[in-house]
């Protein structure tokens, strides 16, 4: 049967309701991750608008739809960070608890980041988001820029009337996005939250509220549908 996806918007509204009179740790939890689960279908839905009209060649419905899904990606990134469970920095940091010198500092590091993201060193490797992880962290260091990249190529594709070359659009996804996540170890990632979740969850809901039903993905699981970012085009 397939996943209901007004019951999805229905639970999200009666969460926010609730949080007037609710405040747990497991409710905030709850009402994180529900708020993440919409928004990840709101963005599969853009997708799905943008990919069509970059096959209709149409330059204006591409950006407009990127534009679109460059802010829903901040405003995952938003919801995320308010809650420690959502948190890149908790992961890398547990990591780095077993470095006793420089060097392991580094190889902790470098394999916390590649485990959650491409799982390997190399842009061929098939295995690039098997254990991939929808963090504060992970969406504004990680994804996002791996979606500017294919924001990119499409546009150029529209532009120049050539169709995407797959093999260069895989290597600048590596050299331009993936490397840079992995290998950057001058960045320190916060453990501690940033924002009210509450608040936060209040404030994504009445900005898209009026467009959930919108929201008319056939899905049976949220896990076959959630943010595809190699096979855009398939």
């Amino acid at each position: 049967a397939h996943f209901d996806l007004s019951s999805l918007s229905l639970a999200w509204e009666l969460l926010v309701d609730a949080s007037s009179e609710i405040d747990s740790d497991l409710f905030r939890y709850d009402l994180v991750d529900i708020t993440k689960e919409v928004l990840q279908y709101k963005f599969a839905t853009i997708h799905t608008e943008l990919i069509a009209a970059y096959k209709r060649a149409d330059l204006y419905g591409v950006s407009t739809q990127a534009a679109i899904l460059v802010d829903i990606l901040a405003d995952m990134e938003m919801v995320l960070a308010s809650d420690r469970r959502f948190l890149l920095g908790n992961w890398v940091g547990d990591a780095l608890q077993f470095a006793t010198s420089e060097e392991e500092i580094h190889f902790y590091n470098l394999n916390a980041k590649l485990q959650v993201s491409i799982w390997g060193n190399n842009y061929t490797l098939g295995l690039f988001d098997y254990a991939r992880k929808f963090w504060s962290g992970m969406i504004q260091d990680y994804y996002a820029p791996r979606w500017y990249v294919f924001f990119d190529v499409i546009l150029k594709s529209i532009v120049e009337g050539k169709p995407v070359d797959s093999h260069l659009l895989g290597e600048r996804l590596f050299l331009e996005a993936e490397l840079p996540f992995f290998m950057l170890e001058a960045k320190i990632y916060p453990t501690t939250t940033r924002g009210d979740s509450i608040m936060i969850a209040r404030e994504l809901y009445n900005k898209y509220r009026s467009t959930l039903n919108d929201i008319t993905l056939p899905v049976s699981t949220s896990k076959q549908h959630q943010l595809r970012f190699k096979h855009y085009t398939n």
